[in-house]
């Protein structure tokens, strides 16, 4: 395929990436992601296969019988909130997350608006950069109206780096204020407003 083989925007980005036989591990992503298998080899996984990934979610890839092509969509949660509100679909303190993830979903339109983001990449015409840009508009209207719920959330934040659980947020804060002194797992938690043992559990 030609290059480029990784396009960065602001609110996405775009990556071609091959896979072999050996074990493959998705690393939890700060950004929605969406799988699209152009050319697949894996098991229960058939060529125009798509998988749906929320933010902070790790996905171990089916086991693969040779060479397979996917394409990554990253979507910044803050381009999805600002389209969300400006469809009125989102309200203050509200998390969005997938409705359905880590397996194989079914949707035509969405498959049709991938291949042809891939056939854009793959020719090249003349404005083809602008159209990766309109198919990626498509596509994010498209999950908020089908696949994306929208719940109220007081624990979960978006900040630089994704969407955050403000525990962690709290906990991070605390220990940098205190980090000339020894802190105990009971302050920490405490300083979360959860117990050590969900502390534990959750980081």
């Amino acid at each position: 395929m030609a290059q480029p083989q990784i396009i960065l925007e602001t609110n996405y980005s775009l990556e071609f990436r091959t896979f072999t036989q050996r074990a493959n591990r998705l690393p939890p992503p700060n950004d929605f992601l969406l799988v699209y298998a152009v050319a697949s080899t894996f098991d229960s996984w058939p060529t125009d296969s798509i998988v749906l990934i929320n933010p902070q979610e790790a996905y171990e890839l089916p086991r693969n019988r040779g060479r397979s092509e996917l394409l990554l969509v990253r979507l910044a949660p803050q381009a999805l909130i600002e389209t969300a509100t400006r469809l009125r679909l989102h309200r203050e303190a509200a998390l969005l997350s997938f409705r359905q993830t880590l397996e194989p979903l079914t949707d035509a339109r969405l498959q049709a608006t991938l291949a042809a983001l891939v056939n854009e990449w793959q020719t090249r015409a003349a404005g083809w950069r602008e159209m990766l840009g309109s198919l990626v508009q498509q596509l994010t209207v498209h999950l908020l109206r089908q696949h994306i719920n929208v719940k109220r959330s007081d624990e979960i934040e978006l900040s630089r780096v994704g969407l955050v659980d403000r525990r962690l947020r709290r906990a991070i804060e605390f220990m940098h204020d205190h980090c000339g002194r020894d802190l105990s797992l009971r302050e920490i938690a405490e300083a979360a407003y959860v117990s050590e043992f969900h502390f534990a559990r959750l980081f």
